[in-house]
């Protein structure tokens, strides 16, 4: 074998390394950019509160959100008031905060949202197993990352 077809094998090998090592590079950058949706519930004394977490590399673009209240699908605004109507039922002196994502929202890399709040004004230990007892909410999230792959979060999952 001559120098010259050596060194046509050394240009061939090298190039098939370099297309994978930019291949795998390509791929890595996608994966990082990935957004990954995941809840996060807080139960005190005197708090319920329900977050959602983009723990993901990159932001998750929310492409349809549906909110539930003891099983029943309800639109934004429904939603709203069916838990000031379930809470207030109750009778426990609170405060509220709710915060409702909508279709085309962003949730930035490492952002976090609180969809809801419930404060209870008086420090009374089953008020909050009350709320949990009377609530069964569940939130399903459509989004995509940047590069249009899709994925589902089902907070009953």
């Amino acid at each position: 074998m001559d120098v010259q077809t050596i060194s046509i094998y050394i240009a061939i090998i090298s190039a098939v390394i370099s297309l994978g090592s930019l291949l795998f590079n390509w791929w890595s950058t996608i994966r990082a950019m990935e957004p990954h949706i995941s809840p996060s519930a807080v139960k005190s004394a005197t708090q319920y509160a329900y977050s959602i977490d983009n723990k993901g590399g990159g932001p998750a673009l929310i492409t349809m959100v549906e909110y539930y209240v003891n099983q029943i699908n309800l639109p934004k605004d429904a939603f709203e008031k069916e838990l000031s109507t379930v809470v207030n039922g109750l009778g426990i002196p609170n405060s509220k905060s709710l915060t409702t994502l909508g279709n085309n929202s962003v949730v930035g890399a490492g952002e976090s949202i609180q969809l809801l709040a419930i404060t209870c004004l008086v420090n009374h230990a089953t008020y909050i197993q009350q709320l949990d007892d009377a609530i069964k909410l569940r939130v399903v999230i459509q989004y995509k990352s940047v590069h249009g792959k899709k994925k589902t979060f089902d907070s009953d999952d």
